[in-house]
């Protein structure tokens, strides 16, 4: 199986946590926990079994003329590694990904084409968040799309503003709707009370069933994700 590398770090704070980040299993411990060891052994035996039955998460990899759908929108990458003004810019023009990847040591086209195609993408997700935030009789300010690391989606009191997992783009549209309705609802209630779940599920029965896909496909998601690939 894949070997990983190793991060544990002791915190202040009471819950323990394990995470995969990249190649790193990072893993936190509080202080003031009474047997450490077994902590640990219990924390990396979990990642384990999660590595097991959904594996690892794809890495995001935009190579020159890879082919992907996106939203059911087909791409291409065109990676130009040359200039004209010495920047590094992308774009997308009649289904092409333009990635320029400039001169610049910092530059990186795997964050440029994930901007770029993020906002091509952003008037449909919009579209799926005006719709369902209409369904649900609330407001929201709008909707970005962010390479998030941990969450699928967020939804913010302060700016009444939704956030959505940038990989979710690879995902059936009905699985975007999923997210984004469970973002948009979190403007009625900020927990997941019982009271959140039944306006999720008036809403939208068979969401258990969109959310059990993404447990299984979720970590898969990526430009080079296979339509063969999926669990159901």
């Amino acid at each position: 199986g894949k070997l990983f590398k190793l991060s544990i770090t002791y915190t202040p704070y009471r819950t323990a946590s394990a995470r995969i980040a990249g190649d790193t299993v990072r893993i936190r411990i509080p202080y003031m926990a009474k047997d450490k060891r077994k902590l640990y052994k219990r924390l990396i035996e979990k990642i384990a079994k999660s590595v097991d039955k959904y594996g690892t998460k794809r890495s995001i990899d935009f190579r020159e003329g890879m082919l992907f759908e996106a939203m059911g929108r087909p791409y291409m990458v065109n990676v130009l590694r040359s200039c004209n003004d010495g920047k590094a810019y992308a774009y997308v023009k009649d289904g092409s990904i333009v990635i320029c990847t400039g001169e610049g040591a910092g530059s990186n086209a795997n964050t440029l084409a994930i901007k770029a195609l993020s906002r091509d993408l952003l008037p449909c997700v919009s579209d799926i968040a005006r719709r369902t935030s209409k369904m649900l009789n609330t407001e929201i300010n709008g909707v970005r799309i962010r390479n998030l690391s941990r969450l699928w989606g967020s939804y913010s009191s302060r700016s009444r503003m939704v956030t959505i997992n940038f990989r979710l783009l690879f995902a059936p549209q009905r699985i975007i709707e999923y997210v984004v309705l469970h973002e948009v609802a979190h403007s009625l209630f900020m927990d997941h009370s019982k009271d959140f779940w039944s306006v999720v599920e008036r809403a939208m029965p068979d969401y258990r069933e969109r959310r059990r896909w993404l447990k299984l496909n979720g970590n898969a998601l990526a430009p080079d994700f296979q339509f063969g690939e999926r669990k159901i």
